[in-house]
């Protein structure tokens, strides 16, 4: 019956968050390198149509040219954006429903979908579509066992999700390689096919990535995308300390007033903010740097987890986790301890640079969360099986929860700080 099928499920779901997306939020951009982008897009700098979007790959200007030409007063570049956003929470969901059933499927769907649509529909940029097109991907391979038109699906994802953003693409590997060790030593279905046609897709999307890298080698466009490392290091750094910064710029007769502009993305000058004169002072930033104090890290991550779940992405991790805590799979067992893992080093790395922002945060939590859909059991509303392994677990859990809130209670009082100045 077509109201039975995953498919026509997963599109109804889907359909009503995006009307309360519509309904009860600001349907615009939620960054302003978006805006910034498809402005540069549609001419708005130079005239003429412009691939060279620099954070986006030239691909995507390149796929909505055609749009744009048959019509240019439409926002082609945020459509496409909500589009492929829809697309892959679809994808999200069609699988969870074939894998779980109709009746829990469709309430572990709601649950992701009302704990993961507000952080990418209402605050929609180029990083959250690189993180979920690359997650639909890398679901949609978990899921392909040698079928073409899956594997297709999965190519396109992934391929979108690079271009969306390189970085963001790179957050989801370990994911892709959890995906090639089970189609390797476990997953016999398909796996030739499977792994010859993610071979030919990665080196698509790296040849797309080089090819973009030439489009910024000579000229201005080699100037802005130089720049852009400067640039970067004031606005986006926080690996320094500022105040020390600051101080060494005014005994060296240097000018502290502009660092501060610096760091507040004001770069008014093309003189006195040129490429050149910026170096001293990244020179001055660099004799103050922090480095990581490895005994505070572990309280670091800890805060920076239990802080996710004050937010619906921790708490639809954690749900999805007992589930497959409880499933007769010996590998769906240990999938919440592997993603643990991968979020633990992704959240040690942006810890180590002082770069932990929501939103790429909000990415590494969708990784787990989505490619967990794959390990999810198919006997989920087996009652018996459930109360016993829930008998095994819940001693095991408390005394987690109990040495978990004993280290905070202990070291919570005290600095917290990950860094410490060189």
């Amino acid at each position: 019956m077509l109201r039975r099928s995953p498919l026509f499920l997963a599109l109804l779901l889907n359909i009503f968050f995006l009307a309360l997306y519509f309904a009860f939020g600001i349907v615009r951009h939620g960054s302003l390198d978006d805006y910034f982008m498809s402005s540069v897009l549609t001419g708005a700098y130079g005239g003429t149509y412009d691939v060279h979007t620099y954070f986006v790959g030239s691909a995507y200007g390149y796929f909505l040219r055609p749009f744009y030409w048959l019509f240019p007063k439409v926002g082609w570049y945020f459509i496409f954006e909500l589009a492929g956003t829809f697309a892959a929470f679809t994808t999200f969901s069609y699988f969870l429903i074939q894998r779980a059933g109709a009746k829990m499927g469709v309430a572990l769907s709601t649950l992701l979908l009302a704990s993961l649509t507000p952080d990418f529909y209402f605050q929609l940029s180029f990083t959250q579509c690189a993180t979920i097109y690359t997650a639909a991907g890398i679901l949609t391979f978990f899921f392909s066992q040698g079928k073409k038109r899956l594997m297709l699906l999965g190519s396109l994802f992934l391929i979108a999700g690079s271009v969306m953003r390189w970085e963001g693409f790179l957050l989801g590997m370990p994911y892709l390689a959890l995906f090639i060790v089970l189609q390797v030593f476990i997953n016999k279905t398909g796996r030739k096919a499977a792994l010859i046609t993610l071979a030919i897709c990665l080196a698509t999307l790296y040849g797309l990535h080089t090819f973009d890298k030439t489009l910024y080698s000579s000229g201005d466009y080699k100037y802005y995308a130089d720049y852009q490392t400067v640039r970067a290091h004031f606005g986006d750094g926080a690996y320094y300390d500022r105040e020390s910064t600051y101080d060494e710029l005014q005994e060296r007769g240097m000018s502290g007033a502009d660092f501060r502009l610096l760091k507040n993305w004001m770069f008014y000058d093309t003189e006195v903010f040129a490429k050149d004169s910026l170096l001293p002072i990244i020179d001055v930033a660099n004799n103050n740097l922090y480095t990581p104090n490895p005994k505070r890290m572990p309280t670091a991550f800890f805060m920076a987890v239990s802080r996710e779940l004050t937010r619906s992405v921790g708490w639809c991790w954690a749900i999805f986790c007992i589930f497959l805590l409880l499933a007769k799979s010996k590998i769906s067992n240990l999938y919440p301890w592997v993603s643990l893992g991968i979020i633990a080093i992704s959240i040690g790395y942006l810890l180590l640079v002082n770069r932990l922002a929501y939103h790429v945060e909000s990415g590494i939590w969708l990784y787990a969360i989505t490619c967990g859909i794959f390990f999810m059991p198919e006997d989920i509303l087996d009652s018996n099986r459930l109360i016993a392994k829930w008998n095994k677990a819940a001693p095991l859990l408390l005394l987690a929860l109990a040495v978990f809130f004993a280290y905070f209670l202990q070291v919570l009082p005290d600095d917290t700080c990950t860094c410490k100045r060189h």
